[in-house]
């Protein structure tokens, strides 16, 4: 998946309640390859406790057998989405890999993974400043929105919670507003490009609030599409 992303109080008898708690969004996507059925997914985003949790399901078709990844990220709701801790756990055919990352201060993570029975090696690095965990990546957009100028560039990075082999190096991309076509009309959504320095490059059509509608990306051409959950849940099985 290509990143396949906010505290009031009230008090009493000396406790305090949080009156901010909601759900930001909670929807449901399909993804075709060149008009292949490949996978569905659920993605939820919700403030909690005065932090960001976002969490995803997905299921992928691979090799005959459908496979399960799930993800849950949580951050600082602040204006650097101050990444804390996420938790990966995914399913191969017999094999379950998990991953536990958490990052101390913003600056210092900490991962400890397992593949089958196998503790894979421990890693600490240091990480640089306003770097956002990737599942909170629609979040950010939704902020900066407001304020994208038409084909003007603004970079961002970010660390893909899944990326085990690779040490969970941050990705550096770019974000631009494009003219709206005809289906960003229709949906009456914003059309953005985006592209990673690691060569991954894809459309964005996004609400205000940054969720996603619709996603283009890839040679073979990978589309997603926010659809029911019913039609989610059905889409491995046409």
């Amino acid at each position: 998946m290509v990143f396949v992303f906010l505290c009031a109080f009230s008090t009493s008898h000396g406790s305090s309640k949080k009156t901010t708690d909601r759900v930001l969004w909670d929807y449901w996507y399909t993804v075709s390859v060149e008009k292949d059925h490949a996978q569905y997914y659920n993605e939820k985003v919700e403030i909690k406790d005065g932090k960001l949790a976002c969490f995803q399901r997905v299921w992928k078709k691979e090799e005959g057998f459908i496979n399960e990844e799930q993800l849950g990220s949580f951050a600082l709701d602040d204006l650097n989405l101050t990444p804390l801790f996420f938790n990966f756990h995914s399913t191969y055919r017999e094999t379950e890999t998990t991953i536990d990352g958490s990052i101390a201060d913003g600056k210092l993570l900490t991962v400890k993974a397992k593949r089958g029975d196998k503790e894979l090696p421990f890693l600490k690095k240091s990480i640089q400043s306003k770097v956002f965990l990737q599942c909170f990546f629609p979040v950010w957009l939704g902020r900066l929105l407001p304020q994208l100028k038409e084909g003007k560039l603004t970079g961002f990075n970010t660390i893909f919670e899944d990326t085990l082999e690779m040490g969970f190096k941050a990705i550096r991309g770019s974000v631009r507003l494009e003219k709206k076509d005809e289906f960003a009309k229709k949906s009456d959504s914003s059309r953005v490009s985006i592209g990673l320095d690691n060569g991954v490059k894809a459309s964005w059509w996004v609400e205000k609030n940054g969720a996603l509608v619709r996603m283009e990306s890839g040679s073979p051409l990978k589309v997603f599409e926010r659809v029911s959950k019913q039609k989610a849940t059905q889409f491995l099985n046409d």
